[in-house]
């Protein structure tokens, strides 16, 4: 047998060689439909791409809107007790109407609009926005009452606010308080900040108050 038979031969037989080690892996590697887990849930194994925005939708709806009045709250409330007392009353109304957005509309434009009125007119303005939400256990007041009159079955026991803080003040604004509280609870929104924002707002209406009813008696 010459050398060029010797090659095609050894040439045939490696040839061989291969195919059935290849044949092999591919027993190997090849996972039986029955044990696949895909098999019986149908459910693909890949990981799922995380979708982005759609097309046309704005980049800022992915963004946590409660961050957003987290973070508001905390610098309005921090700006309010930098001032003096008679100076935060505009900055709490201006604070609730703009530091966050997740708030009802009519209670925004309400604390935005009474935020540059003077004190009847912005009592009435915040009374207008909220009287229908108040609890019908609240007795019907006019919005520069005292805030007392709302009736102790309107408000509860407030542990946080003294009767005597609560008479100085209009019912507008109380009852205005009352429902954004409830509203920020409700959306789980209600936090130290807020709150400090919102009793900033009662202690300031209430000294306001409080000397009013000192020049009457004079």
């Amino acid at each position: 047998m010459d050398l060029d038979q010797t090659l095609s031969i050894r040439t045939r037989f490696t040839v061989i060689l291969i195919a059935v080690f290849s044949c092999l892996a591919c027993q190997q590697t090849t996972v039986p439909a029955e044990l696949h887990p895909d098999a019986k849930t149908g459910k693909s194994t890949q990981p799922h791409k995380k979708q982005g925005a759609k097309p046309g939708e704005p980049i800022t709806k992915l963004v946590s809107t409660s961050s957003v009045c987290a973070a508001g709250f905390d610098e309005a409330a921090s700006h309010i007790e930098k001032q003096l007392f008679p100076l935060r009353i505009p900055s709490c109304l201006k604070a609730i109407g703009t530091a966050c957005p997740l708030l009802s509309d009519a209670i925004r434009r309400a604390a935005s609009n009474a935020a540059v009125q003077k004190s009847e007119v912005m009592s009435q303005t915040l009374y207008e926005a909220v009287k229908r939400r108040l609890s019908p256990s609240c007795n019907a007041v006019k919005a520069t009452d005292s805030a007392e009159k709302l009736g102790e079955s309107c408000y509860g026991k407030r542990h946080d606010l003294s009767s005597r803080l609560i008479a100085d003040m209009h019912a507008g604004i109380f009852a205005f308080y009352l429902v954004v509280e409830e509203e920020l609870k409700t959306k789980k929104l209600y936090d130290k900040n807020s709150r400090r924002i919102l009793l900033n707002l009662l202690l300031t209406s209430a000294m306001e108050g409080e000397k009013k009813k000192r020049k009457k008696r004079r």
